[in-house]
Order: C-alpha cells, then structure tokens, then sequence
C-alpha cells in the first residue's frame, strides 16, 4: 500500500510573514498615504521614506537567501512579492507631482 500524505497547511515563515514585518508594513504605508506632502512634514515624510528602504532592501535580502537555501515556499514568495509592491507604492508621486521630500517646493 501507498501512504497517503496529509497536507499539513501553510507552514510559518516568520522571517518573511511575521507579525512584526506585517506592522511595520502596514504602519509605514498608512503613515505615507495620510501625511500631507508639506514643508512642516518634510523631515517625518523623509524618515519614513528612508524606513521604508530599509524595510524593502531587508525583505528582499530575506527573500533571496532563503531562495538560495530552498527554504521559501511559493507561498511566501508571492507574499513577498506583495509586500514589495506595497513598498514600490510609497514611491509613486504624491498628486502634487513631488514623490521625495527633498523635492518638495516651498509652500
């Protein structure tokens, strides 16, 4: 007789999926999306900004090395995948046409 496998569901992956990643995600992309592009906001909007790069640029390392190894499920990847979408949307410009604060026109 064949054994049967048990799908044991989505493993966690706490490196790429973990609570914190996800806060801090969250957090940073509601906090650029909500902020007015002004001179008085500029030194915030640019440590956000600078946050975000940080977030994105360790997210992706995460994503390659764990690739390297096999240990990134498709899963995850796609998850990743999303995450640095959001990423790449704090840098779309604002509707005012400015995307970096150290652009920002005086107002």
């Amino acid at each position: 007789m064949s054994e049967t496998k048990e799908c044991m569901g989505i493993m966690p992956n706490p490196d790429v999926s973990g609570l914190g990643i996800r806060l801090g995600l969250y957090i940073t992309c509601f906090l650029l999306a909500v902020i007015p592009r002004a001179e008085e906001t500029k030194p915030l909007i640019s440590s956000l900004l600078s946050n975000t790069r940080v977030y994105a640029l360790s997210l992706l390392l995460t994503a390659i090395i764990q690739t390297g190894k096999g240990q990134l499920t498709l899963y995850h990847a796609v998850l990743t995948f999303h995450m640095l979408m959001f990423f790449a949307i704090t840098f779309l410009p604002s509707p005012l046409g400015t995307s970096c604060p150290d652009t920002l026109a005086p107002v």
